[in-house]
């Protein structure tokens, strides 16, 4: 079944030039009202391509006149022998060839491509667009002139088709959604084990807000420059929760300063029998601890 207002822009590109190019004339036609897709030649169901009444062909030229790597397959199955002179009669094309006229084959496989369709029964809107990259507008040089003709002829075809206002609107080529609050997404896992889990809710992708309630100048006081790199802050105590088999560490000089201050720095529930030890020197032949030890009864 034909869908009406609907014109596929199709594209073979190497270099991502032929594929911006063919989403500029896409973007065009949708601020005109058509329909259809924007896709690479090699993506597209070619089946399909003798039930399209309007097609427009962004086509580049790489190597030495070989066609780009999202075209091959499409190219190899026009090609084929066993194809009717009459296959695509209902079909009306355009063909943009984006090239260079310093090679010696300039846009060899858009020519190609624009002599195989009326070879199998095409009818071309207009002749050919083959944009030079070596003059001095570059490819829009012989881009822009070539769509204001084509957009001329469509109107043969679509009578009530205004291309006055074509500009004035950009057509974004992605839809955004924002997703709705109440659509439920579990972050939680109901495992313990990091082998097992499924998914588990991450303190990273949630913002906190702490206080920083102390600046700590590392530099001298003489010093011309004040560089402070050390700040203390209030931890919240709903960033993390702290389990079996959780660590932490302590730097000796705060041990020294706070032995007592374990549980205001880590909270957690300490029960009566818990210590907290600092290793004991290897070196030392005494069994005994020379850091500080915290105990809780």
């Amino acid at each position: 079944m034909r869908e009406q207002n609907r014109i596929l822009v199709l594209y073979g590109s190497q270099t991502f030039t032929a594929q911006e190019v063919a989403e500029r004339v896409w973007r065009k036609t949708k601020a005109l009202g058509f329909r259809g897709p924007v896709q690479a030649m090699d993506d597209y169901p070619i089946s399909r391509l003798i039930h399209e009444n309007f097609v427009i062909f962004v086509c580049s030229t790489t190597g030495q006149g070989d066609e780009p790597d999202n075209m091959k397959k499409f190219w190899k199955f026009l090609l084929r022998k066993s194809l009717p002179p009459n296959s695509l009669m209902t079909l009306r094309f355009g063909v943009v060839g984006l090239g260079d006229s310093s090679y010696e084959k300039f846009n060899f496989a858009g020519k190609k491509l624009h002599k195989r369709l009326k070879q199998l029964g095409a009818t071309p809107l207009l002749d050919i667009g083959l944009c030079d990259y070596q003059h001095d507008l570059g490819h829009d040089a012989v881009l822009t002139p070539w769509l204001d003709q084509l957009f001329i002829k469509l109107k043969c075809y679509f009578p009530n088709l205004q291309t006055d206002n074509m500009n004035d609107t950009f057509i974004p080529k992605w839809k955004v959604s924002i997703i709705k609050k109440e659509i439920p997404v579990v972050l939680d896992s109901e495992y313990e084990d990091i082998y097992f889990a499924r998914g588990q809710k991450s303190y990273y992708l949630e913002a906190n807000l702490l206080k920083v309630t102390k600046n700590i100048r590392t530099t001298e006081e003489t010093h011309f420059q004040t560089k402070d790199d050390k700040a203390k802050c209030d931890l919240c105590h709903s960033l993390y929760s702290v389990k079996g088999g959780s660590t932490t560490n302590l730097k000796k000089h705060l041990m020294k300063k706070h032995r007592s201050s374990y549980e205001t720095i880590i909270p957690c529930s300490m029960s009566d029998e818990a210590v907290l030890e600092a290793p004991i020197p290897s070196t030392s032949a005494s069994t005994e601890s020379t850091n500080p030890v915290i105990k809780k009864k």
